[in-house]
């Protein structure tokens, strides 16, 4: 039975059309854009992905580093004398660096006062084969992570060397790989900022053949100086359970973690409604 709707939603999925008679959409990477539907009991988010006049604006750019393409954003005013810098490293640029803009919401948290001004650097996740196979615990990927700050890209923006100042941040598989990264270079990211993170994955590994190998591996090794913010949808039936056994090993294990649970499916649309609350729980003053 699970499979026959599983089939009946991808069919919706790929004939489905926007309703003609709801002007609100979510862009997507080819024509036509998602409608939006929110009941009328849905929580109310501040919006802070959307531009606002009155925020100053950051700079954003490109640059590429070992071949990838990275997004770079300074904030308003940004000078390399004024640094070092807070930094956030998203991964998935090619969705939050034009798509979904990141810059909007970051320039409306440092004028708000939520958040010190910042720098990112947001690297593209690449084709589909090659995220999934870099984002799946990759220890490579992570070394490319860990080093990227420090490259002559990452060095332009004058970001701090503390890892209690650093975020490492991503959805879905890039949730999985930002904790990953983050517990095995704990140097470089002290704060991971997961957003329906794919900790059901299973290493298929030898020596390792359990489903939810993140959580286990923190359960029996050494407690990281990281902290957590973790947050997953209420609809998201195969996400869900993993993000509650994470959140109940972190807890155990004693890292600070900040964690909750959306009225929402596995969605960039609920991901960048969510973002700057999220943003707020770990860069806040």
């Amino acid at each position: 039975m699970a499979s026959a709707d599983s089939v009946r939603l991808q069919a919706v999925a790929a004939n489905g059309v926007p309703d003609p008679l709801n002007p609100v959409t979510f862009p997507q990477e080819r024509p036509p854009h998602k409608s939006v539907a929110a009941a009328p009991a849905a929580a109310p988010e501040p919006c802070w992905w959307r531009p606002d006049p009155a925020s100053p604006a950051g700079i954003l750019d490109e640059a590429t580093v070992d071949g990838r393409r990275v997004w770079r954003y300074r904030p308003p005013g940004h000078t390399v004398a004024a640094g070092p810098y807070p930094l956030l490293l998203l991964l998935d640029g090619d969705l939050w660096g034009t798509l979904l803009p990141v810059a909007p919401i970051l320039d409306n948290l440092i004028a708000s006062g939520r958040i010190p001004p910042v720098v990112a650097l947001l690297p593209d996740g690449a084709d589909h084969a090659t995220r999934s196979t870099e984002y799946a615990c990759d220890p490579g990927h992570a070394a490319f992570l860990a080093a990227l700050p420090s490259s002559p890209a990452g060095r332009d923006l004058a970001p701090t060397t503390d890892p209690a100042r650093t975020v490492i941040a991503g959805q879905s598989l890039g949730g999985l790989m930002a904790a990953f990264t983050a517990v095995t270079h704990p140097d470089r990211f002290g704060n991971v900022l997961s957003q329906s993170g794919a900790f059901w994955w299973k290493s298929h590994t030898p020596g390792d053949e359990e489903a939810e190998w993140l959580a286990h591996h923190l359960a029996v090794t050494k407690r990281r100086p990281v902290h957590w913010h973790v947050e997953v949808g209420l609809d998201e039936w195969v996400t869900l359970g993993p993000n509650r056994r994470l959140r109940d090993v972190l807890l155990a294990r004693g890292y600070p973690l900040s964690y909750a649970e959306f009225a929402g499916g596995h969605d960039r649309l609920c991901w960048r409604e969510r973002l700057g609350s999220a943003l707020t729980a770990l860069l806040a003053p």
